[in-house]
């Protein structure tokens, strides 16, 4: 027991009266919300990255470089603040800096020291900024410099003076800047990994500009974007350590590969994007081969070369790839590509060719790929591809392609595995239209509308095909038996085809992983046989994984459509019109990993759907009706990990409802954000999962004032579901004003608590509820209990105080010293609580530590249990810490047993020598017992 325990008791009324007040003042409080961001002034963040200590100061209209910051820092970031220039002190305590970022200032001036303290720079940006040069060797202590990025300045010439002493260098960006020459006079950096100069005002270049570049090892540099037109043959020879040039996007007219000569490094170059109008070809000159381009990659997209002349490429053997597209060729010689004899990929898409011969692509015993797409073809026969023998993928998509005529001996395209003929406008496919492609893997067919035959059998030659897209055709009826033959077919797309199912469509499919009918006009009577009912079309696909169905009419579909598809694991219904779903239309499918059903009218998603779903990792149920979860909807499902239900009427989500461990999407749901929504926010708090838009996942106009239309995470329970709120509420002057309350009336509490007691029996009475005995009933009026070293307070103070009081009561039995004769100590004390009307013990600080005391009570205890009356009264001496109360103590305290405590005030006193002669007036009945 504390002295708090009794204060508070005393002035409760007082403080139920101060948060009343209080809580008038709840209207006028509320919740401030942050202003845009404004970092003016806010000190520099740091955070530890993959380079090391990282200071971020961006953004904090900086007129100058921080002087305050860790010498540690190895990343600075001073971007977007308003720095107009460096001087020589500006990072001399920054010894271990090694990336520095300083685009988007104002700044035009570096002094030539500024960077000397720094040793380990390794990068520097100084990107979008208005400098015109830089001072002399002003990196000259930066031995280990290996990136500067200057792109977006003003630099009118190429700074080799300043960068000259960094032999380091490795890329060097002066993109977007006002250069029209070059001067690399002194610059010593020799293994270039990038020499970026794009963008800039170059109209013409010299031999003699590269002539300090003759030994540099170059990996890339590119000239693209700016204002190039002719350019000299033998212009680059001095380049021969460049691997990889780029000269796109410029306003080159004519191609002539004498311009690459002695590039003998050379082995990618990209001129798309220029008015390239005419191919010059090399010339077979005898020994030229050794400073030929070494060419594997040539990009001539998008220029105007209306006609391929022949042997354009002449020289070029190593090349592998060539793309040409969309560069308005209309013609092509049968030799236009000789010489190409390592060439792999040939890109010819979106120009204007209609015809292409056999003869004109037998030019490489290694063409394995060939674009032309987009072109203007109107048939395809063997006559254009056939007996190309290392042919593995043809492109012919989006031509305008009518018939497929295969001659009598077929294509002869032993080696085809993908063939693309989509975007046509093809009208039948026949038996023999692919004969000749036995080896083919993959056949799209896709989007060719005009397409309203398929013959059965029509793949039957083709019986290695994998993957087979049927989409975006016209209705093709009822087929029989279309799929022939393709037992090793996994993926088919008949996705937005309007077909009629039957169990024998899929006969013969029997390594099927993959089946997409999206929006193919299907209805829930679409997926049982017409000519056996209760025979379910899909039942024969026993190896199906996936099964792509949205964007049909799929409501009321019956339980056993997906009968048979004991290895399916993912299921698409969106958009399907369901309003309902049958309890048992999962059935069975216990290896189902992914079930999504969005955008439908569904108003209930209950635990017997999901019974079977045993294997269940995640449910998309976004853009339905949904309205509440039971709680046990996911209980079946033990490995769910993803559950995205945005776009529902979700108000709640009710205690104990299992939800995900990874992935939760609730976004988009009229939330009611109160005191029962506590649980949901504390699992979001502990559980380790992801809130998918969480800055849409809001709080409804319904929700408690604070938090109505705010962030769910932004709802914080505590403020308005707990005690605590009233702390968060209460003003200054009511604080200050309960606290003065509070300390006077703790000050004066035994007076309060006095004229309190008088007042409530003046105002309730006295209560005479006593068992009828009388006192004299008894052998002994009062029995005090007490431990040794409490005889002397007893017998001074309390024995003394009790004779004067109750001059009546002179059978009083005072510790051992006045137990009966003639027993055993344990039968006279058993005897003396039996035969006393009222016993009373005290409690100390060392009686609760005493046996011989705790043992007293206990027989005091269970007496008081067998006659059920209150015949046991306990008196404190002293305050004991609740820690070291005796479980038994607890126990009677708990059952609001009489007690009394002992106080040196005066008014204290007065109070517990009323309250005790009250209640030594009578033995109240129980109601309950102790259970000891």
């Amino acid at each position: 027991m504390t002295q708090w325990v009794i204060a508070m008791e005393s002035i409760g009324l007082l403080w139920i009266c101060c948060m009343l007040a209080s809580s008038l003042m709840m209207d006028f409080i509320g919740h401030t919300g942050a202003d845009a961001k404004d970092l003016r002034g806010v000190p520099c963040h740091y955070d530890i990255t993959s380079e090391g200590l990282k200071a971020t100061c961006s953004h904090r209209y900086l007129t100058a470089v921080p002087t305050n910051l860790t010498h540690d820092i190895t990343v600075l970031d001073l971007t977007q603040n308003q720095l107009t220039k460096l001087d020589n002190t500006s990072f001399t305590s920054l010894p271990h800096l090694r990336y520095l970022y300083l685009q988007s200032n104002n700044m035009s001036t570096i002094e030539s020291g500024a960077f000397q303290a720094l040793p380990e720079l390794c990068s520097i940006s100084l990107t979008n900024n208005n400098f015109t040069s830089l001072p002399t060797n002003i990196f000259s202590r930066n031995q280990n410099l290996q990136i500067v990025d200057l792109s977006a300045n003003r630099f009118v010439s190429f700074p080799g003076n300043a960068l000259n002493s960094v032999p380091s260098l490795t890329r060097l960006s002066l993109e977007k800047n006002l250069l029209s020459s070059l001067n690399f006079t002194g610059w010593r950096s020799r293994n270039m990994t990038s020499l970026v100069l794009s963008s800039n005002n170059f109209s013409s270049l010299h031999e003699d500009d590269f002539l300090s570049l003759k030994e540099a090892r170059i990996d890339l540099i590119s000239f693209a974007k700016n204002n190039l037109t002719s350019l000299e043959n033998g212009l680059f020879q001095n380049l021969d350590g460049v691997r990889e040039m780029s000269l796109t996007d410029n306003q080159i007219s004519k191609l002539s590969f004498h311009l690459f000569l002695g590039m003998s490094s050379l082995e990618t170059l990209h001129m798309a994007s220029n008015l390239i109008s005419a191919i010059e070809p090399l010339a077979p000159l005898p020994n030229q081969t050794n400073v030929i381009p070494n060419l594997t990659y040539l990009d001539l997209q998008s220029n105007r070369i209306p006609s391929i002349p022949p042997r354009a490429f002449w020289g070029l053997g190593n090349l592998i790839q060539l793309d040409i597209h969309q560069s308005r060729i209309d013609t092509l010689q049968n030799d236009s590509f000789k010489g190409l004899e390592s060439l792999e990929i040939l890109d010819l898409t979106g120009n204007h060719l209609s015809y292409v011969t056999k003869d004109m692509l037998l030019f490489s015993s290694r063409l394995q790929s060939v674009v032309l797409s987009s072109n203007w073809f109107t048939e395809l026969s063997p006559k254009q591809f056939g007996d190309i023998a290392s042919l593995t993928s043809l492109n012919l998509a989006r031509c305008r392609i009518t018939d497929l005529r295969p001659q009598s001996g077929g294509w002869n395209l032993r080696n085809l595995k993908v063939l693309d003929i989509s975007y046509n406008r093809l009208v039948r496919i026949d038996k023999n239209s692919f004969y000749g492609m036995a080896n083919l893997t993959t056949l799209d067919i896709s989007n060719n509308r005009l397409l309203t035959t398929i013959e059965n059998g029509a793949f039957a030659s083709i019986g290695r095909l994998q993957s087979l897209s049927l989409s975006h055709l016209s209705y093709l009826g009822q087929l029989h038996s279309p799929f022939t033959n393709l037992i090793e077919l996994t993926i088919l797309d008949m996705s937005y085809t309007s077909v009629a199912l039957s169990y024998e469509l899929f006969t013969g499919l029997s390594n099927l992983r993959r089946l997409s009918m999206r929006g193919s006009g299907l209805s829930a009577s679409s997926f049982w046989d017409s000519h056996t009912e209760d025979l379910p079309v899909l039942s024969a696909l026993s190896t199906l994984e996936r099964l792509y169905i949205k964007g049909n009419k799929l409501d009321l579909l019956k339980p056993g459509a997906f009968q048979g598809l004991q290895n399916l694991q993912k299921l698409e219904m969106d958009n399907s019109d369901i309003t309902s779903l049958n309890d048992d239309i999962f059935m069975n499918l216990t290896t189902l990993q992914s079930l999504s059903i969005n955008e439908n009218h569904i108003a209930e998603l209950t635990s017997r759907h999901l019974a079977d779903l045993s294997s269940l990792v995640g449910v998309s149920i976004k853009s339905n009706e949904i309205k509440g979860l039971a709680s046990d909807v996911f209980a079946n499902n033990p490995h769910l990990s993803y559950l995205y239900i945005s776009h529902n009427h979700l108000t709640t989500v009710k205690e104990g409802t299992v939800l995900p461990r990874r992935t939760l999407d609730v976004s988009n749901n009229p939330f009611s954000c109160n005191c029962e929504f506590t649980w949901f926010l504390n699992w979001i708090n502990k559980a380790e999962v992801s809130i998918i838009h969480p800055d849409q996942t809001n709080c409804s106009s319904v929700s408690l004032a604070p938090f109505k239309n705010q962030p769910i995470l932004a709802f914080d329970p505590t403020e308005v579901c707990g005690p605590k709120v009233w702390v968060y509420i209460i003003t200054i002057f009511v604080i200050v004003t309960c606290i003065m309350i509070c300390v006077v009336a703790y000050q004066r509490r035994w007076l309060i608590n006095y004229k309190l007691f008088h007042l409530k029996i003046l105002l309730l009475g006295r209560r005479d509820d006593h068992d009828g005995r009388e006192r004299l009933d008894y052998e002994y009026d009062i029995n005090l209990a007490f431990d040794d070293d409490d005889e002397q307070w007893v017998r001074g103070i309390l024995k003394p105080g009790l004779e004067e009081r109750l001059t009546d009561f002179d059978r009083i039995v005072c510790g051992d010293d006045d137990l009966p004769l003639g027993m055993y100590y344990i039968e006279a004390i058993t005897e003396v609580f039996e035969q006393s009307y009222k016993s009373i013990l005290i409690v100390s600080n060392r009686a609760v530590d005493n046996h011989s005391f705790i043992s007293k009570l206990r027989l005091a205890v269970d007496q008081m249990n067998e006659v059920e009356l209150e015949k046991v009264i306990l008196i404190f001496k002293e305050d004991i810490p609740d820690g070291r109360l005796p479980y038994l103590v607890r126990l009677f305290l708990s059952k609001n047993k009489p007690y009394f405590r002992w106080s040196e005030d005066k008014y204290g006193q007065k109070i517990m020598w009323e309250k005790l002669v009250r209640e030594l007036g009578y033995n109240k009945k129980m109601n309950d017992i102790l259970p000891i």
